[in-house]
């Protein structure tokens, strides 16, 4: 029987990105960005801390607090659906760790703004990107 990785800490793991999103890094091998679902105090953290220890033996996971959530800034606007405005925002943190490719797991609306990302990553204006995704 293999034994469980000790559970990382909030402080341990906690960044923020130089546009003000704030994210949890834990682990190494491929990346794993996990987006968290919706309603009052959640953040990345509160959807998927216990699952860290776990995911983070076989994955470099980057659990992002979505703009408007946790740690992360929050919009100036709501301009448009909430995820065509937080896809952008996590595609940035991606590109500011150098992060080409990863998988994707997104609780609730999680999930929405993980198929917003395919969508992007798809568009011609768009440099190429492969994801893979699943939603919980």
């Amino acid at each position: 029987m293999t034994a469980l990785a000790q559970q990382p800490t909030f402080d341990e793991t906690s960044r923020t990105s130089a546009a003000g999103l704030h994210f949890h890094e834990h682990g190494s091998g491929p990346p794993l960005v996990l987006l968290h679902g919706s309603g009052p105090g959640v953040s990345g953290w509160s959807n998927f801390a216990d699952n860290l220890a776990v995911f983070g033996s076989r994955f470099r996971c980057l659990v992002v607090d979505m703009p408007g959530y946790g740690g992360s800034y929050i919009p100036a606007e709501l301009d448009r659906p909430y995820p065509a405005l937080a896809a952008p925002a996590v595609l940035g943190l991606l590109d500011e760790l150098g992060v080409g490719q990863a998988h994707f797991l997104g609780n609730s609306m999680g999930a929405g703004v993980a198929a917003q990302l395919a969508l992007l990553a798809r568009s011609a204006s768009s440099p190429p990107r492969r994801a893979r995704a699943s939603s919980a």
